[in-house]
């Protein structure tokens, strides 16, 4: 929160034994990576495997051969709305990732059938999309990884790499009818404290900025940040790390009170708790 209250699994021929996979397990270990995008939340579950040594693409991984980046449980890639990727539409739900890599291009398919182990390789009729991504030559990486190195308001880049290769995937979000403050945002203005910490709120042309006090905000997020209308007098909180767009705090909402035609204060309340976490006056 911003205010402070209160990521290719090695075909074999046949499936390994239970204590075989309990062991690679042990070699790859589980990953999670997860990113917000306005209300859209892309998740991805993957298990890591490590180069150790060995030559990955062309070699180990042959060109042209369908895997999963990823080992043991094929990697799946969910999101809770609708979005495109590569300018394909991809409809919400959870998918498994499957890769066919070539020295210039890999093509990606995203199947239905997202429970998967890795040699279960899904059919045609499970196949969701498919789409042609030109992979980037990188500095070695021992361990597999995925990542979103880059993020906007409206998507975010899904970048895999391992060993010499990297592969991005741009994802967007569509975008939602926009909601609208029951109040001119100029009146929402203004100089506030919540514990002695002061929190400046500025009207920028069509948006309201906040610039807050460092130990008001979680550490590692920059303490200016902004405010996006969540309809009525309730806000949510845009965060920014290091100039970076991070995302919108869905799970907080400042709700403004007014008197004379201009806010007093505002609640921040906790969405899941239910709750309010802590409250702010104006500085007359």
């Amino acid at each position: 929160m911003a205010i402070r209250p209160g990521v290719f699994a090695l075909s074999l021929l046949v499936l390994p034994a239970p204590r075989a996979v309990e062991a690679q397990g042990l070699a790859s270990p589980f990953g999670t990576v997860s990113q917000r995008v306005d209300s859209t939340t892309i998740s991805l579950e993957y298990y890591r495997p490590s180069v150790r040594g060995r030559a990955i693409f062309g070699s180990l991984i042959r060109w042209g051969r369908l895997w999963t980046p990823g080992a043991n449980w094929a990697t799946t890639l969910e999101v809770n709305h609708d979005v495109t990727i590569e300018g394909l539409p991809l409809p919400a739900g959870k998918y498994s990732i499957w890769m066919l890599p070539g020295p210039d291009s890999f093509v990606v398919t995203l199947s239905r059938a997202a429970r998967r182990f890795h040699v279960q390789h899904p059919g045609p009729e499970d196949e969701q999309l498919r789409f042609g991504v030109r992979p980037d030559s990188i500095a070695p990486v021992e361990l597999l990884a995925f990542a979103f190195p880059e993020v906007t308001p409206d998507g975010a880049t899904l970048r895999f790499q391992w060993a010499d290769r990297s592969v991005p995937m741009r994802i967007q979000v569509h975008a939602r009818a926009e909601i609208v403050a029951a109040h001119p945002l100029g009146s929402y203005a203004g100089v506030y404290t919540i514990d002695g910490m002061r929190y400046e709120i500025i009207l920028e042309g069509t948006r309201l900025r906040v610039k807050a006090d460092k130990g008001a905000v979680e550490e590692g997020l920059d303490a200016e940040f902004d405010l996006v209308p969540a309809g009525g007098d309730g806000f949510h909180q845009r965060q920014y790390k290091n100039g970076v767009l991070v995302g919108t705090e869905m799970d907080e909402l400042l709700t403004f009170q007014f008197e004379g035609g201009r806010a007093t204060g505002f609640e921040i309340r906790g969405v899941a708790e239910n709750k309010v976490l802590a409250r702010a006056t104006r500085v007359p």
